[in-house]
């Protein structure tokens, strides 16, 4: 097994950066969470987790699987793209003070979530870029 490095601290990194969703859904228990945006419906909660297991699978064998951490990049940059498209379309309901749905008081998890899911994304597309260009070139 190879020495731990900052490369296999990214791969944790991202796996706990999505399974962090479990928080923000209470474990899938917060149903207004997969209303806000269906991207992050029940099954696609369920795949952040998957890619999240993805992501550790390749830990200590990254080297090995370039490719594979240029599908991370990509996988990275739709989630980036759509939280960006979805901002700028959408971004009112989240501050509206009129939707009881986004702004009661235990619904400040959902809140969070959808305000800052896009920016870790494209900070962990970036980083698997790097892991990639680093490792093929």
């Amino acid at each position: 097994m190879n020495s731990f490095n900052f490369k296999n601290a990214i791969f944790i990194g991202a796996f706990m950066y999505n399974f962090s969703i479990l928080k923000f859904n209470r474990f899938f228990t917060n149903e207004k969470f997969s209303k806000v945006d269906s991207l992050f419906d029940f099954n696609g909660q369920v795949l952040v987790l998957v890619w999240g297991l993805c992501y550790l699978s390749v830990t200590w064998s990254y080297a090995s699987t370039p490719y594979t951490i240029l599908v991370f990049a990509l996988e990275k940059l739709f989630y980036t793209a759509h939280y960006i498209q979805w901002h700028t379309r959408e971004a009112n309901e989240i501050q509206c003070t009129s939707s009881p749905s986004l702004t009661d008081e235990h619904d400040a998890n959902t809140r969070a979530f959808f305000r800052l899911y896009g920016i870790g994304d494209g900070i962990f597309c970036l980083r698997f870029i790097g892991i990639f260009t680093t490792s093929v070139y």
